[in-house]
């Protein structure tokens, strides 16, 4: 079902990851740059470039982790966050085989880089390949607990089917990151899809505190009121869904289901045939949730 994207790379503790990254690597490229003759000045800026900390193109994050790359960096862990770095510049390329690639050199590098088994762990869920994506957030946990891999590892136990297991890694995500929005809308959503839906009401209103007006969130509650037969409560969450993401087929679907129970057959058999347009695989998806 198109609902939300794969967290792809996730958005949480970004900006703390960068400065653990640069802290990491820059004395190490301070010993290079020293013994090559180049200015501090310069590898800093490769590096800032490199780390996406001025939200460069990634064009420019290639040619600058490449460059760190290339440069004699002394440590392993320097290199495995620089092929980790340019892995997530081609991801937003969408060439995911030279991202898979520089991953694995990251790892190679260094196999407790916790960072880059996590982007490996992304690459293999976008592509449908959740065991070895589970596989590679089990080794991310092992390494360096965080709540941004608990939290997809959950999504590809959800998408496998293991709703439980999704269910206590959303737990543990919430735990470690509690200031993270989408680690309470994803426990949200899956309470809401086993029938916790009471509870999941109260994690989509702290995910809605944290981050207001988010389109994810408002369609995760928008199932738990729908299962909860709130279905006024339900349109009004799909609705304020759809106004920021109009094309979001599971707000769609569910507001038609919604609509048809309060007798507004109309209305709600066009959002249905518009979900259905967007994805074919709606009505099944819901089915599973518990909604015909």
């Amino acid at each position: 079902m198109t609902r939300r994207s794969s967290p792809a790379r996730s958005a949480w503790r970004r900006s703390a990851l960068r400065a653990a990254a640069l802290a990491t690597i820059l004395p190490a490229l301070a010993g290079a740059a020293s013994a090559q003759g180049l200015k501090i000045q310069e590898i800093g800026k490769e590096l800032r470039v490199c780390s996406n900390t001025d939200g460069s193109t990634p064009e420019a994050r290639i040619a600058s982790c490449t460059a760190i790359i290339e440069s004699r960096v002394t440590t392993r862990r320097s290199l495995a966050i620089a092929y980790s770095n340019r892995g997530n510049a081609y991801s937003a390329q969408g060439d995911l085989a030279r991202a898979l690639e520089d991953y694995n050199d990251s790892i190679e590098s260094d196999p407790s880089y916790a960072s880059a088994l996590n982007n490996r762990g992304v690459l293999h869920q976008r592509q449908g390949e959740h065991k070895r994506a589970i596989e590679d957030f089990d080794r991310a946990i092992r390494a360096s607990a965080s709540g941004t891999a608990f939290a997809n590892r959950a999504q590809s136990y959800l998408r496998t089917g293991d709703q439980r297991r999704a269910l206590a890694d959303y737990a543990s995500a919430v735990r470690l990151e509690p200031k993270s929005s989408n680690a309470w809308n994803g426990r949200c959503w899956v309470r809401a899809i086993i029938g916790e839906t009471r509870a999941a009401l109260g994690d989509c209103n702290e995910a809605l505190r944290l981050k207001p007006n988010d389109a994810a969130t408002l369609d995760s509650r928008g199932l738990a009121h729908l299962k909860l037969g709130q279905f006024p409560a339900a349109v009004a969450d799909y609705n304020a869904a759809l106004q920021q993401n109009p094309q979001l087929a599971s707000s769609l679907y569910g507001r038609g289901i919604a609509k048809r129970r309060v007798g507004n057959a109309a209305e709600g058999n066009a959002d249905i045939a518009a979900a259905a347009k967007l994805s074919p695989a709606v009505a099944d998806e819901f089915a599973r949730y518990g909604v015909k």
